[in-house]
């Protein structure tokens, strides 16, 4: 029997492939072939799994900014050039008062620590050593 997980990720990948306006005719397709092999009861957790897929991937695709002070939106898009992502990438903030100043962004996995706090630390440990 196939997993809900599977099933998920198998129309995950789908929907990612198909056109906005085919997307309804995918997902009737998905749900006859539930119905052909008596998945239906599995539609359920497949949803669930689904919206966690998809989360990832806004997740995955948002730009989260740390800062120590509420930004505005001219220094978001600043950001956005500094880190070199497209100006209409969607953006999390969150202020955070342990960067003492600066800011540290997550991208696609990548971390950019311009804080200040991380530019002491690295200081110290060059002085240190």
């Amino acid at each position: 029997m196939i997993r809900s997980q599977e099933l998920a990720e198998a129309f995950f990948i789908l929907l990612k492939q198909t056109e906005s306006k085919k997307i309804g005719s995918v997902f009737e397709a998905f749900v006859s072939y539930l119905e052909e092999n008596n998945l239906l009861a599995q539609l359920e957790t497949v949803v669930r799994y689904l919206e966690s897929y998809i989360q990832k991937e806004n997740d995955f695709n948002t730009l989260f900014i740390d800062t120590a002070f509420p930004l505005n939106e001219e220094m978001v898009e600043k950001i956005k050039a500094f880190i070199k992502v497209s100006s209409k990438v969607s953006v999390q903030t969150k202020v955070n008062p342990k960067l003492i100043g600066g800011f540290k962004a997550t991208h696609q996995g990548v971390v950019t620590d311009a804080s200040i706090a991380y530019n002491l630390q690295v200081l110290k440990s060059r002085l240190t050593k």
